[in-house]
């Protein structure tokens, strides 16, 4: 049976809505302003609900059934919500405090939220199964989600935005898709699963602050553009899978930089843009370095990768010399590395200036033992990117010391006699 609703409701209690029959009727709300201070619960089996007058005021509200539309002046707060699809309106903020649901089988519902002034949307119950999700207009907007094994991200526009769900996240499948956040970050994160928000025409834009999008397996952000605001940071992390960023923009005009946080070099990353062996002078590499490592450089772009290298080994070339001074410390100037095997970006170069100079012993001689001890590093490779991070020797000894004899120094002595 269907429930028409065409007049003013005043409830100082609660309000209990229930249509029966399953026959595409369910609750409509054509005319009229319905008042609650309590909890208004609906149950319309699998048909719809229309309460979408613009002056309606809930405090809170529950409910199961197909369609669903709700309206309210105020801010409102959602209960136990199991509807295939779910369009919620209002003036104020939207929270909750029980689970949302529009995942029906292998359907995967669609929640839309819209705060007409821009308040904060707050919807971070555990188990939530929201499977697509819309945010209209949103202030700080905040999702948990525990949908698996997927659920799908449609255009959200809000001050900043952070999603955190436990199973894959995908960009909408046959449209383009449009993240906005105006003045805090845009966060996507993925805790068990892979984030795809690539495709062509997709743009998340930060428009004053940063992007981060994490997942634990893939990240694909293919052919996407990507726009954190004035020295905004961009930063990708596939802690366990594969970067594939092929035709992905990348904005780096306004003082912003990039940073991917990766596992693998050799894993079959599709990087475009984020090529850690295309990065030029000013950029940066950094191993050792798994998701939430401070990057070694404040500046300039970042490729850092959680590997961590062993067996480095290197030898030291050049020339070191001295006058015999009866010590064995000696200055490195004009030794340098001149072969280094183990590192992973074609590195040519290792620093040394953080060692010291040792001879085997005081003694005048060319061809003399030097151990260089200290700190090696960074390594840098031909366009002069370093790459932080490397656990590289502590020592390295060359026959390379030349010391040479000191000037003897005869002077003669007065001598008298009487």
């Amino acid at each position: 049976y269907r429930i028409g609703l065409m007049d003013n409701i005043n409830s100082f209690g609660v309000l209990d809505l229930t249509a029966y029959g399953n026959c595409g009727c369910g609750i409509n709300q054509s005319a009229g302003t319905i008042l609650v201070a309590g909890l208004t619960t609906f149950t319309s089996g699998t048909d719809p609900v229309f309460l979408g007058q613009s002056n309606n005021d809930f405090n809170a509200i529950q409910g199961t059934g197909g369609e669903i539309h709700i309206d309210d002046v105020n801010s409102i707060i959602l209960g136990s919500i199991n509807v295939a699809n779910l369009d919620v309106t209002a003036n104020g903020s939207i929270s909750q405090n029980d689970a949302i649901v529009t995942i029906q089988g292998a359907t995967l519902g669609n929640a839309t939220f819209n705060s007409l002034s821009g308040a904060a949307i707050s919807l971070n119950h555990a188990a939530n199964e929201i499977g697509t999700l819309r945010i209209v207009n949103g202030g700080a907007v905040s999702v948990t989600n525990s949908a698996a094994p997927l659920m799908v991200l449609g255009d959200v526009m809000a001050d900043s935005f952070t999603l955190v769900s436990s199973g894959d996240i995908f960009n909408q499948p046959s449209a383009t898709s449009i993240y906005t956040t105006r003045v805090g970050d845009f966060n996507v994160e993925s805790t068990s699963g892979s984030v795809i928000l690539g495709s062509t025409g997709n743009s998340i834009v930060s428009s004053n602050a940063n992007i981060q999008l994490k997942a634990l397996l893939d990240l694909d952000v293919t052919s996407a553009s990507l726009t954190a605001g004035l020295n905004g940071t961009t930063t990708l992390a596939a802690s366990g899978g594969l970067l594939t960023a092929s035709g992905a923009v990348v904005d780096t005009s306004n003082g912003q930089r990039w940073l991917t946080y990766l596992t693998d070099p050799g894993a079959g990353h599709d990087f475009g843009v984020f090529d850690p062996l295309t990065l030029v002078a000013g950029d940066f590499r950094q191993v050792n370095a798994p998701y939430g490592t401070t990057p070694a450089q404040s500046t300039g772009n970042g490729s850092l990768w959680s590997d961590a290298p062993t067996g480095i080994s290197l030898t030291v070339g050049g020339l070191v010399s001295k006058t015999y001074d009866a010590l064995t410390s000696i200055s490195t100037t004009g030794a340098f590395v001149d072969s280094v095997s183990g590192l992973l970006f074609n590195e040519t170069a290792v620093g040394m200036a953080g060692t010291t100079a040792l001879l085997a012993d005081k003694h005048a001689g060319v061809g003399k033992a030097v151990t260089f001890a200290g700190t090696f590093g960074p390594a840098v490779d031909g366009n002069g990117v370093p790459t932080y991070g490397y656990v590289l020797p502590t020592t390295a000894t060359a026959n390379i010391a030349t010391v040479n004899q000191a000037a003897l120094v005869v002077s003669a002595v007065a001598d008298s006699r009487t």
